[in-house]
């Protein structure tokens, strides 16, 4: 399962650090960070690795290592997820799931097959905690009264420029008339 830490702290009085948490809810002066952990060693057990030759120059060592690593990990049969989380994660990653369920994310940036493992160990466990975040419902605002007043007089600007544009002859745009007749 999901595991859900909640630390709480007092409110400091610089708030510039609470730009970089991902996770926070801010009430009185106390602000409560939920961290929300998944077991690494559990996922890894759930996922299923491949590793093949890197594409790229590097010249001989290229053409005899396999270095790259492809992770297989079945969303729908995991029993580190609810059903709920499993809904969520299948909706938001469709893109990088298969027709069979299956979550494929692959690394070649590194010479070393290891690197290129936890590279993207760590990569699927940003894109199954970041899916899991429940977005937070947007409140709908109305528009102040300064800037229903400025929008309407650009409007009015707008439409007194546009008539000045008009035919130096005073027609209009439905007579079919020259000038020159």
């Amino acid at each position: 399962m999901l595991k859900v830490k909640i630390n709480i702290y007092q409110k400091p009085k610089d708030n510039f650090f609470l730009f970089f948490l991902q996770f926070f809810y801010i009430k009185n002066d106390y602000f409560c960070i939920v961290i929300m952990d998944i077991d690494i060693t559990a996922f890894e057990n759930e996922c299923f690795f491949r590793t093949s030759r890197s594409s790229g120059k590097g010249g001989q060592h290229v053409n005899k290592t396999e270095s790259k690593v492809g992770l297989w990990f079945d969303v729908s049969a995991s029993a580190l997820f609810s059903d709920e989380e499993k809904t969520r994660i299948l909706s938001r990653l469709a893109s990088s799931i298969t027709d069979d369920g299956y979550l494929q994310l692959s690394c070649e940036e590194q010479r070393s097959q290891l690197k290129n493992k936890q590279i993207v160990i760590e990569r699927a466990i940003v894109m199954l905690k970041k899916s899991l975040v429940v977005a937070k419902p947007r409140k709908r605002t109305k528009p102040s009264k300064a800037a229903i007043e400025k929008r309407l007089d650009d409007k009015r600007k707008n439409s007194i420029k546009k008539e000045r544009r008009g035919d130096p002859y005073g027609r209009r745009k439905g007579d079919l008339q020259s000038p020159l007749k």
